[in-house]
């Protein structure tokens, strides 16, 4: 769902709490279990992390966009497909990994792109989801299906004028090769989109 204000579950930490509560499995701030090996430091608990996203999309309604890092495996001297750059970005350039399978066999590199998005278009309550399970380390920022996305640097190199790039459908687990979307209303809606 899109929302023009920030979201209901999100305007204090109390009700993002009691939405976390309801909504994902917070069963990870329980005692560990002896037998299993958490992966995670969830030392913060879930107030902590609820405070932390409450003020986050607080941040970016107030400003309108955020400055968002996605990494992504690409061949040597090539860029990113604009139109299909994956919905998972993050708020933080420390918490932008690779994820997922990628189509082509030889050598690859790692280029972190920036960009910025609107905060209409991002997916708070998939993003705050993450963000309850892996807390700054991923500090997810989960965009909506085919949302622009103003790419101002990939890697070393500053884009000016900034690139207009798009999600596309990914979340990084599948490729799609050139997921523009076919609807004509999404792709006018891409080239008219203002930050």
């Amino acid at each position: 769902m899109r929302y023009r204000t920030v979201p209901p579950f999100l305007r204090t930490t109390e009700a993002a709490a009691k939405w976390a509560e309801k909504n994902v499995d917070t069963s990870l701030f329980d005692e560990p279990d002896p037998v299993e090996e958490n992966p995670y430091e969830y030392a913060p608990g879930l107030w902590e992390r609820a405070e932390a996203y409450v003020d986050f999309a607080r941040h970016t309604y107030r400003e309108g966009s955020v400055t968002v890092w996605r990494a992504v495996k690409i061949p040597p001297g090539t860029t990113p497909n604009l139109r299909c750059l994956g919905k998972a970005w993050s708020y933080d350039p420390g918490g932008a990994g690779v994820y997922g399978m990628v189509p082509y066999q030889g050598p690859l590199e790692v280029v972190l792109m920036e960009g910025r998005v609107r905060a209409s278009d991002i997916d708070w309550a998939y993003g705050f989801t993450s963000f309850v399970y892996y807390g700054e380390d991923q500090s997810e920022v989960s965009m909506h299906d085919h949302s622009p996305v103003l790419i101002t640097k990939i890697g070393r190199e500053t884009q000016a004028p900034p690139l207009r790039g798009m999600t596309g459908t990914t979340m990084g687990d599948v490729w799609r090769p050139g997921c523009d979307s076919p609807d004509p209303k999404v792709r006018s809606a891409w080239r008219r989109a203002s930050f």
